[in-house]
């Protein structure tokens, strides 16, 4: 897929599109403008749905311009900066790069890291006796992909063995958004934005 600027959306207005990026975002379960997203915006946009509920006071999104990805990390209500969480990278593979990093704010990769691994040891030790884990709300789209997984397996498309597995990793996915929302309303979540933004 291309990028593109002179295609026509159903209102007749023309604006710049990355199909490229469209499809990349939306296997990772980010939220386009084009169909799923209320963002009124003259460009592809994409939202983090994780990003999209309380503490966030704005969430994360993606804007293409039609010459740069403008990316816009997620605002959390005790912090008021907006200048200080644009960064844009002017090309595909560039955005491409940076969206783990992204997607994990404002944890880093490490911190994401440790807390999945802790997340799958706490899951192991419960299964093996027989007890529960913490309970914490699912957001989207992982609550989607559960679904998604188990539903597969009912009809047949993919074994009940993939769907586990599925299931798992969404679990441990929604475990860092979790994480990533508790994280962003302690001091050193706060001084971590706060460190960025004056980057």
């Amino acid at each position: 897929m291309t990028d593109h600027q002179d295609d026509e959306d159903l209102d007749g207005a023309i604006e710049p599109y990355s199909d490229e990026a469209d499809d990349f975002l939306r296997a990772r379960g980010w939220l386009s403008r084009r169909s799923d997203t209320d963002r009124g915006a003259p460009d592809d946009v994409w939202e983090w749905p994780p990003t999209q509920q309380d503490p966030w006071r704005a969430a994360t999104w993606v804007q293409f311009t039609g010459e740069v990805f403008q990316i816009h990390r997620a605002e959390h209500k005790g912090f008021f900066s907006m200048s200080g969480f644009q960064q844009d990278v002017q090309t595909f593979e560039e955005l491409a790069a940076e969206i783990p990093l992204v997607e994990v704010w404002p944890l880093t990769l490490e911190k994401a890291s440790a807390e999945m691994t802790k997340h799958r040891h706490a899951q192991e030790w419960a299964k093996e006796n027989n007890t529960h884990t913490r309970g914490f709300a699912i957001p989207e789209p992982y609550a989607s992909r559960m679904n998604d997984a188990t539903s597969a397996a009912r009809a047949g498309a993919i074994t009940r063995e993939e769907a586990e597995r599925r299931t798992s990793r969404a679990l441990e996915e929604a475990w860092v958004a979790y994480c990533c929302v508790f994280y962003a309303g302690t001091e050193d979540g706060v001084r971590d934005m706060k460190r960025f933004a004056a980057r």
